[in-house]
């Protein structure tokens, strides 16, 4: 099992040297990428190290453990799925339910208008709770990257066993690694 860590360098040298070290303490270049908001920045880094250059500086973390690319809209629109369902169900149970009158209109119109009503309310609370729960949209779990980027930061991102990640921390820290972003799978 591997661990995503990421991190930004405020500079250049220091992105080199923190590169470099995690070479010597044993990683593969394949496992390494570098993004700059200048992308001749990024590939210069790259090539000196024999990492890749292929992060896109607006989201850093695409594609990341457990986290959702883009608008990240696929848990609201699931929660909300279920849950408008849900709600539909438990309205024509009540709206039969000769106890039970949620909506006031006709008794025979009450089995529809209390499944409209919960639908709706099971769709608004579905979302939001799919919202929530949901997977992380990769945009707001590297905003800290993100922004380091517009600032001209350069940001390395290490795919590290489990196991050696503390050590790989150790040594991006120790070369002024900064905005530290730790990804495992769970």
């Amino acid at each position: 099992m591997s661990t995503t860590l990421a991190c930004s360098f405020r500079a250049d040298e220091s992105a080199r040297s923190g590169l470099r070290g995690l070479l010597e303490a044993g990683l593969a270049p394949a496992s390494l990428r570098v993004a700059a908001s200048d992308a001749s920045r990024a590939a210069q880094l790259a090539q000196e190290t024999g990492a890749r250059a292929d992060i896109d500086p607006a989201d850093p973390l695409r594609g990341g453990h457990g986290l959702a690319s883009g608008g990240g809209r696929a848990g609201v629109d699931m929660g909300a799925l279920i849950g408008g369902f849900v709600g539909a169900l438990v309205g024509l149970v009540i709206g039969y339910s000769p106890a039970a009158a949620v909506v006031p209109v006709a008794a025979q119109a009450r089995p529809f208008a209390d499944c409209l009503l919960f639908f709706v309310l099971g769709a608004i609370a579905g979302a939001v709770l799919g919202g929530a729960l949901g997977r992380q949209s990769s945009i707001h779990a590297g905003f800290r990257l993100i922004d380091a980027l517009e600032d001209g930061a350069v940001v390395i991102i290490a795919d590290v066993p489990f196991e050696r990640a503390a050590e790989a921390a150790r040594v991006m820290a120790s070369c002024g690694g900064a905005d530290f972003v730790r990804l495992t799978p769970r």
